[in-house]
């Protein structure tokens, strides 16, 4: 009995300095520090490229006609010239439009003339109406000859607007600083109302005009800064979206 009892409290010390053992590699394990980076995780909007070619163009770009009919009988400025806002670049002979100009004051005299009678005809009825020495259709005549003479002067009036303003177009000006970059005229060419004549561009800003697709047209926001690179160049500059036109494109119509 003793053997054996000795063998069992053998076995159990064994067993006590195993378990002993294991304990102090855990508590050894647990005692290492490790040192990490965290970083916080938050959902965001990655922005959408679009990739589009447009067409660089003058800001300000102009072919100016005139009203006027008449030759040129003279041109200040050449191709590529650099002009003022106000210079004068074409002039067009003034009889045709100033022989218009003085018809329309012509007629208006006389419709002032007899706008000035009618008013006198009409107090004089009126006169004779109140002392019942005239009838009242002869009153009504009175009246309506009186508001006949004063329409005539009006529309005469508007006509001299008109023609004054025909005869100052015979002086083509630009309209804004700029160079001459097209011709459509020389001296002697006779001019018609609404034929081009010259075409001025602007040299200060040029805008960038493109199409995108429909789908993409929520993307754009006027105000937003976009990336350009120009053709056959290695730099890039920067554009803002000034104007969104909501209008398709005929060709494709997107």
């Amino acid at each position: 009995m003793k053997i054996r009892i000795l063998f069992l409290t053998a076995i159990s010390l064994a067993y006590a300095l195993t378990g002993c053992s294991h304990d102090s590699k855990l508590a050894s394990a647990s005692e290492t520090t490790l040192q990490a980076r965290t970083h916080i995780v938050a959902e965001s909007k990655v922005p959408r490229l679009i990739s589009v070619q447009g067409i660089i163009q003058a800001q300000d770009d102009a072919v100016l006609s005139s009203r006027a009919m008449g030759p040129v009988v003279r041109e200040r400025v050449g191709l590529g010239d650099h002009v003022h806002k106000g210079d004068v670049l074409l002039e067009i002979d003034e009889r045709m439009n100033g022989g218009m100009l003085a018809q329309a004051q012509g007629a208006l005299a006389q419709a002032k003339a007899a706008d000035a009678l009618a008013a006198t005809n009409l107090r004089r009825f009126q006169a004779l109406y109140d002392a019942q020495a005239c009838s009242q259709l002869e009153l009504d005549m009175a009246v309506m000859q009186h508001e006949t003479s004063t329409g005539a002067v009006r529309q005469g009036q508007g006509a001299v607007d008109a023609a004054a303003a025909v005869s100052n177009e015979s002086t083509i000006r630009a309209p804004f600083d700029g160079v001459v970059v097209e011709k459509f005229v020389n001296v002697g060419d006779l001019v018609a109302p609404g034929r081009p004549l010259i075409r001025v561009q602007t040299k200060q800003g040029h805008d960038l005009s493109f199409t995108v697709r429909s789908a993409d047209v929520s993307q754009l926001v006027l105000g937003t800064t976009i990336n350009c690179k120009l053709d056959n160049t290695d730099r890039d500059v920067h554009a803002t979206i000034t104007e969104i036109a909501p209008s398709a494109d005929p060709m494709t119509h997107h």
